[in-house]
């Protein structure tokens, strides 16, 4: 198994183990699942857009 490491804002940190937590997985089932789910799609798994539409919201 390989070790990936990110770099992350504390705040947005804290959420997600919150999330994960709520629905009862680890931050590493949940970074694992994006990546097989990007890997099976060949994309990223969300749509993403550039930030200049006025309801952008920063996290």
């Amino acid at each position: 198994m390989a070790v990936v490491s990110v770099r992350m804002d504390d705040e947005v940190k804290k959420q997600f183990e919150q999330f994960c937590d709520s629905i009862g997985i680890s931050v590493s089932a949940a970074v694992n699942m994006f990546a097989r789910m990007a890997l099976r799609e060949d994309r990223l798994p969300f749509d993403v857009k550039g930030n200049s539409a006025p309801e952008a919201k920063k996290v």
